[in-house]
């Protein structure tokens, strides 16, 4: 399977939280989910993002993997409160 590097990214970015990931790539793979390797500021991390459910099979990466990619690039979702309240209002 052809990882491309934003697609990495952001596999990075939604396990990690780390917005300024870079050179990521994907250090392991097994049926409860995957782990990340990237360098983030001249220093070298890893973060894991769990499949949940686990996979049942080989049959199923492929599509869970994509699955995980659209959820990654999605915009986080705002709470009703942070959405009537300005973010220099926050306390």
């Amino acid at each position: 399977m052809n990882m491309h590097p934003d697609t990495l990214l952001a596999y990075t970015a939604y396990g990690s939280g780390c917005r300024t990931a870079r050179d990521c790539r994907m250090a392991a793979i097994d049926s409860y989910g995957l782990t990340m390797s990237y360098t983030d500021r001249g220093q070298s991390k890893t973060t894991r993002v769990d499949f949940d459910p686990p996979l049942r099979g080989a049959d199923e990466v492929r599509r869970r993997l994509v699955a995980l990619c659209v959820a990654a690039r999605r915009p986080p979702r705002l709470t009703p409160a942070a959405r009537r309240r300005p973010s220099w209002r926050r306390a």
